[in-house]
């Protein structure tokens, strides 16, 4: 009962920031909500994940410059805020 309790937690958090972002270019659009599983369906990254990209690289030992890393910062600080 306790993860499927998290699960919707985490699941309602998932949808306020997708629904108070409105559309924003680094954000993945939100299409739908499947309630069996519980799932958040959102339109095709051709690109993948961000966290598959920065592993990339990671392994090719290519150095993001400092602009990078302050723009990735800043999504992540706008994407996780909480909902007005």
């Amino acid at each position: 009962m306790r993860a499927a309790s998290k699960a919707y937690i985490t699941c309602r958090q998932e949808l306020a920031v997708l629904l108070t972002a409105g559309s924003h270019p680094n954000i993945v659009p939100f299409l739908g909500l499947c309630t069996r599983p519980l799932s958040i369906v959102l339109h095709y990254a051709p690109m993948g994940s961000l966290e598959s990209i920065l592993k990339e690289y990671k392994r090719t030992t290519t150095q993001l410059s400092l602009n990078i890393y302050q723009k990735l910062i800043n999504q992540v600080c706008f994407s996780s805020r909480p909902p007005l």
